[in-house]
């Protein structure tokens, strides 16, 4: 055991200097001063950082393991450690044996960064996102309570961190993402979520609502297009014709458009953004596919590609790489339509209507689809869904007149 006592440091972002490690700063009356911390012999903010406990292995390798950002529960925490430690060595000068336990054992913030670096690694940015979340709020939480060993998590942990998540004003759909997530670390630090987490906690935690599809109706469509620029406009139309996720439409290369054939292919690919963070690209399925091209369409695609010979990607950037705020220019000439509903909650805030969103293009095209094709098999060829139990999702029922004739059928 090392002889060096264990200590609370500040682990916090410094301005221009980034993540920075220093010493807690006692004010006169003996007290710790709040969000600063000694680093290069002069004070500075520590707002926006964590405690740490710093300890040593032999050899004099310094180990720091975080402990949250509330100062009386990590100061707990280091008394607690101290003490443990305390026994240790008097148990050594008594001559009493210590418990055989592992030599290096892994704390909860090691299985941390672990699992999100096994996990995130080529990953997808909206699944990064939602592992990143998912386990720091839980971490978080657990630092709250001042537990470090994965021996020492509960069920109520689990729940606990989902009500937590609920308060924040998540919806239960994004809720339910999340415990999946957090049950493949939990059996990460081999915690069988089964055996801790009660079964009706289960339930509440993991229950999805079944949603409604939503889709966009041609003349909403039709007056998006009106206002948009020729690019925007093309794009919109695109969207609302092949039934792309945002991604494919993104790395749509010139050269996937099969001019003679009338099609236009998504391929398995990475595409990456040259010196931007966080922007690489990827197909959701290994299965590439051969999408049909309107014929009207595939007329103003050739005008389009006539404008942009040199270009490599169909909406690309103005330095031609994937654009990735389609989002942005959709909830843009959304509102300049005037077709913000005007009483969501991002309507009133920030002007940006919750019903224009771009997935609900690719869920229109199905729902279309559904209504042409014959085969449930050839819509979901079309989509590139790896499962036709995923394409039935969008397969909606029959409108009301219909329903209607159906049962006066029925019960004639």
């Amino acid at each position: 055991m090392a002889n060096r006592t264990a200590s609370l440091v500040r682990y916090a972002k410094i301005p221009a200097l980034g993540w920075r490690r220093g010493s807690l700063v006692q004010s006169r009356n003996g007290q710790t001063k709040p969000n600063v911390m000694l680093y290069s012999g002069r004070e500075v903010d520590s707002t926006f950082g964590q405690f740490q406990i710093r300890t040593y292995k032999e050899g004099g390798r310094a180990v720091h393991v975080s402990v949250g950002d509330d100062l009386t529960i990590a100061q707990n925490l280091l008394a607690k450690h101290n003490a443990v430690r305390g026994i240790a060595e008097h148990q050594i000068t008594l001559g009493i044996p210590p418990e055989a336990k592992p030599e290096d054992k892994k704390t909860i913030e090691a299985l941390r960064v672990a699992f999100l670096k096994k996990r995130t690694l080529g990953a997808s940015k909206s699944n990064t996102a939602l592992y990143s979340v998912t386990i720091n709020s839980f971490c978080i939480y657990l630092a709250r309570e001042g537990k470090t060993l994965p021996e020492q998590i509960t069920g109520d942990d689990v729940y606990g961190v989902y009500l937590l998540w609920r308060e924040q004003g998540r919806e239960q759909y994004t809720c339910a993402n999340r415990y999946s997530t957090l049950r493949g670390f939990l059996h990460s630090m081999k915690i069988d979520p089964k055996e801790i987490v009660d079964k009706v906690q289960h339930a509440k935690m993991s229950h999805k609502p079944k949603t409604i599809v939503q889709t966009y109706s041609d003349e909403e469509v039709s007056k998006l297009i009106a206002v948009s620029s020729e690019r925007h406009g093309l794009l919109w139309e695109c969207f609302q014709k092949f039934g792309f996720r945002d991604e494919e439409m993104a790395t749509l290369e010139f050269s996937n458009i099969d001019w003679i054939n009338r099609t236009v292919e998504v391929k398995f690919k990475i595409c990456q953004v040259p010196g931007r963070v966080g922007t690489d690209w990827r197909s959701k399925d290994s299965e590439e596919r051969a999408v049909p091209v309107p014929e009207s369409l595939l007329v103003k695609l050739a005008a389009w590609h006539q404008k942009n010979l040199t270009r490599r990607f169909v909406f690309g950037t103005k330095s031609d790489t994937p654009d990735i705020k389609f989002l942005r220019a959709l909830k843009s000439d959304w509102r300049a339509a005037g077709l913000n509903c005007g009483r969501c909650k991002n309507c009133i805030k920030c002007g940006e209507c919750e019903r224009a969103f771009l997935h609900k293009f690719r869920a229109s095209y199905l729902t279309r689809m559904f209504q042409h094709c014959e085969n449930p098999r050839d819509v979901m060829a079309l989509a590139g869904h790896s499962s036709l139990e995923t394409s039935l999702k969008y397969l909606k029922a029959s409108a009301q007149p219909a329903m209607q004739r159906a049962i006066n059928k029925a019960w004639a």
